[in-house]
């Protein structure tokens, strides 16, 4: 099931839009991630730019761990997607227009575990669902999966 972001509809909705893209996705550029982590973005949590995020997200690397889990992202002209790997399946989708603050961490040091992040915040209108924070370990080869 997918996670409500306010912009994903119903579950038939999110169908829908799988369908749509394997049916008309030749030529969207999908890119295979790692989801590390969602925060809510919030004076109250601490977490309003990119680089709260990251510290966030190696605080709780030493306390806890990160679970990944293996994604796709798909970039469509007025959609970022993001996708099951395994199956393709519409988790997430946001307006492109949504997006602020895209944000790249990159490190060429070789023992450094997240060296490739994309960071990304995601705003609503709705005020039931607050901006979000979003962020991925991206491969070094920017591996596609077509």
């Amino acid at each position: 099931m997918a996670y409500r972001n306010g912009y994903s509809g119903d579950d038939r909705d999110l169908d829908r839009d799988r369908d749509d893209r394997m049916n008309d996705g030749v030529g969207k550029p999908v890119h295979i991630i790692e989801h590390l982590a969602t925060f809510t973005v919030t004076k109250e949590t601490g977490i309003i730019y990119p680089a709260d995020g990251m510290r966030r997200l190696l605080q709780l690397e030493k306390t806890n761990g990160i679970w990944s889990q293996k994604m796709q992202l798909c970039l469509d002209s007025s959609w970022v997607l993001i996708m099951d790997y395994e199956t393709g399946s519409v988790m997430e989708r946001f307006p492109a227009n949504s997006i602020q603050e895209p944000t790249a961490f990159m490190s060429q040091d070789p023992m450094e575990m997240y060296n490739n992040i994309l960071v990304f915040i995601v705003t609503n209108s709705n005020q039931s669902h607050p901006p979000e924070m979003h962020i991925f370990q991206i491969n070094n080869n920017l591996e596609k999966k077509f």
